[in-house]
Order: C-alpha cells, then sequence, then structure tokens
C-alpha cells in the first residue's frame, strides 16, 4: 500500500513538473489565449495575485516585529508575576524612591525620561515605578533581599 501512494505521489509529481515546464516554454501571448479561452478574467486574476504577493511581503517584514511584540509580552507578564514587597505609606514609598535616587544616579536618569518630575509622580505612578524597579533588582541591590516578597 505504501508502495501505490507512493507511485500516486510520483505521478502527480510528473504531472505537476509538466505542466510547469509547458508554462515555463510557452510565450506570454499563448499563455494569455488559452487563459481568455478558459473565461479567465485576467486583470482580476493579475490584481488577486498581485494582493496575495503585497500581503506575503508584508508578513514577511513584520516578523520581527511580531516576534518583539512576543518578547514584550512576555516581559510584561514577567514583571507582572515578580512580587515586590513595598512601603505601605506615600510617604515612604516616596522616601525609598529617594534613597534608590541616592544610591543609583544612573536610574534616576532613566526614570526622570519616562515620569519627567519625579516629585510630581501620583502615588500610582510611584508604585508602578518602585514595582518596574524590584522587578528589574534594583531594589534587592538598594535594600538587600528585603524588596521582594515571597
Amino acid at each position: 500500500m505504501t508502495d501505490d501512494r507512493y507511485q500516486r505521489e510520483r505521478q502527480l509529481q510528473a504531472i505537476v513538473d509538466g505542466l510547469a515546464e509547458s508554462v515555463a516554454e510557452a510565450s506570454d501571448v499563448e499563455i494569455l489565449e488559452e487563459a481568455q479561452e478558459a473565461g479567465e478574467h485576467i486583470e482580476e486574476s493579475a490584481e488577486s495575485l498581485r494582493a496575495r504577493l503585497l500581503e506575503t511581503v508584508k508578513a514577511f517584514r513584520q516578523q520581527r516585529l511580531q516576534a518583539a511584540r512576543k518578547d514584550y509580552v512576555k516581559a510584561v507578564e514577567s514583571v507582572r508575576r515578580t512580587v515586590v514587597t513595598l512601603p505601605q505609606t506615600s510617604p515612604e514609598r516616596r522616601a525609598l524612591i529617594d534613597k534608590i535616587l541616592a544610591c543609583r544616579p544612573d536610574v534616576g536618569k532613566l526614570l526622570t525620561a519616562q515620569y519627567r518630575d519625579l516629585k510630581a509622580l501620583t502615588d500610582e505612578d510611584l508604585e508602578g515605578c518602585l514595582r518596574h524597579l524590584g522587578a528589574l533588582g534594583v531594589l534587592d541591590e538598594v535594600l538587600g533581599d528585603t524588596g521582594r516578597g515571597a
């Protein structure tokens, strides 16, 4: 039975090869005449093929973008899953951010790029900022291992 299937596949491949060779050897005029005789709408077919090719090119060009989006989603999920123990009150959280900035001035440059004026941060923004720093390991570095919860 495997031999029969193999034989059929070889026969089909021979037919496809023959058709491909026939098309390759035919002139453009012959191909157009045959298509018109078969009732094919040349302009519609050409437009359809053009659109399909453009879609394929676009999909190929966006492969890296799609991969980057997947990586981004994974990174965001990783940050969300990271458990960080933060001070309970807003003044304590603000004191913590001040301590981080005193210990790691380079972090301040990164934060001001995103948050502009650190003193004007809302409590929610401040908490989010501290959670991100915790996920990046900055809290552990500044506070020791007490920055992460269980």
